[in-house]
C-alpha cells in the first residue's frame, strides 16, 4: 500500500465549467449528466406525450315513457313535464322554474314523437302546449288517450272546420283543447279560461274600477299588465269557449292627468258559435236592450257599457 497520494483526474477547467451546473442539476433530480459540449451537434427524442384517455362518449338519452303516463288524474291538469308552469302565470314567476324563457320555449321532455312548448304573450304565460310531430295516427291516438282519461269532453269545430275537443275545470280555471290538424297531427293546449260568473262578478267591475286611474296604477294593480302606446294591455283569460284577449285601458286625449277614459276588449265565442248568445244573456240579463247604430250592426247596452257583435266575438267598451 503506498503513502503516496494515488492521481486524481480532473477535467479540462473549460469542460468542467459547462459540465458542473448540469451535473449538480441532474444529481438533484437524479438524472444521467447530459453528455459533453464537444462541438458535434446532438439529437434529442422527442418527448413521448402519455396516453390521452378515450373521448368520453355524451350520455344516452332517457328511453321514451309511454304517452299514457302524460295524463294520470281523474279531471283534466297540466302535466308534470312543465314542472309548475301554469297558463295565465306571470312571466317573471316563469323564470324562476325555467331561466331560458322568454327565448327558448320548448321543454325537453323524455316522450317520442312530442314536443312541448310554452307561449308566451307579453309578461304572461298564455299557453302551455303539446303537439305530436309524426303524424297520423299520432293524432287521433292522443285523443283516445285524453278522452279514455278524463271522458269524453265537448266536440265543436273552429272556422277553418278543425274538430276540437274541449275539457272545463272550473274549479281550477283550467281548459284543455285537442286540435285536430288534416295531416293527422295535433295540438293539446292547455289555457286558463274565466267562467261567465267570474266575468261579470269579478272581471268587469274590476275593469271598470280603473277608469280615472293612471297608467302606471293599471299595471301595478294586474299581473302581466303592460304599458301600451294608447295606455295599457291587460291579458285577460279566454271565457270557455272563446280565445284568450287583452284589454286595452285608453287614456283620454288631451287629458293633462293622462288617466283611463274607457277599456275595450272582445269577448270571443271562437270556438262555438252558440256560445255568442250565452255571453249575451249573461251581461245583459233582463236590463239589456237593443240598440242599432248607424252601419246598422247588432249592438247593446248593458250594465257596464256597450256590446258590439263581431263576426266571432262580442266587442265590449266600458265608460
Amino acid at each position: 500500500m503506498s503513502l503516496c497520494p494515488t492521481p486524481t483526474w480532473r477535467p479540462p477547467h473549460r469542460l468542467y465549467i459547462k459540465i458542473a451546473p448540469a451535473l449538480l442539476l441532474c444529481l438533484a433530480c437524479g438524472k444521467a449528466p447530459p453528455p459533453a459540449d464537444d462541438g458535434k451537434a446532438v439529437v434529442v427524442a422527442p418527448a413521448t406525450a402519455p396516453p390521452s384517455a378515450p373521448p368520453t362518449a355524451p350520455p344516452a338519452p332517457p328511453p321514451s315513457q309511454p304517452h299514457a303516463t302524460l295524463f294520470t288524474g281523474a279531471e283534466p291538469a297540466v302535466p308534470a313535464v312543465f314542472e309548475g308552469l301554469m297558463p295565465g302565470m306571470p312571466l317573471l314567476v316563469a323564470r324562476v322554474l325555467f331561466p331560458q324563457l322568454p327565448g327558448n320555449q320548448v321543454i325537453s321532455a323524455p316522450y317520442a314523437g312530442l314536443r312541448f312548448t310554452v307561449y308566451i304573450t307579453g309578461e304572461q304565460v298564455s299557453r302551455l302546449g303539446i303537439k305530436t310531430l309524426k303524424g297520423a295516427p299520432a293524432g287521433a291516438e292522443l285523443r283516445t288517450l285524453l278522452v279514455n282519461q278524463w271522458q269524453a269532453g265537448t266536440q265543436v269545430k273552429d272556422d277553418s272546420a278543425r274538430v276540437l275537443t274541449v275539457w272545463h275545470v272550473p274549479q281550477t280555471g283550467l281548459r284543455v283543447i285537442h286540435q285536430a290538424e288534416a295531416d293527422g297531427s295535433a295540438h293539446v293546449f292547455f289555457e286558463a279560461f274565466t267562467p261567465l260568473s267570474k266575468l261579470t262578478g269579478v272581471t268587469l267591475p274590476t275593469l271598470q274600477a280603473q277608469i280615472g286611474r293612471t297608467p302606471a296604477q293599471v299595471v301595478e294593480a294586474f299581473e302581466g299588465a303592460v304599458l301600451a302606446d294608447a295606455g295599457v294591455a291587460v291579458p285577460l283569460p279566454a271565457l270557455a269557449f272563446g280565445q284568450a284577449v287583452t284589454a286595452r285601458l285608453i287614456v283620454g286625449e288631451g287629458d293633462a292627468a293622462k288617466t283611463v277614459h274607457r277599456v275595450e276588449f272582445d269577448l270571443s265565442f271562437f270556438y262555438k258559435p252558440a256560445f255568442k248568445g250565452e255571453i249575451l244573456r249573461a251581461l245583459t240579463g233582463s236590463s239589456g236592450r237593443a240598440q242599432v247604430d248607424k252601419s246598422k250592426r247588432e249592438g247593446f247596452i248593458f250594465k257596464w257599457g256597450t256590446l258590439e257583435a263581431k263576426a266571432d266575438r262580442w266587442r265590449v267598451t266600458l265608460r
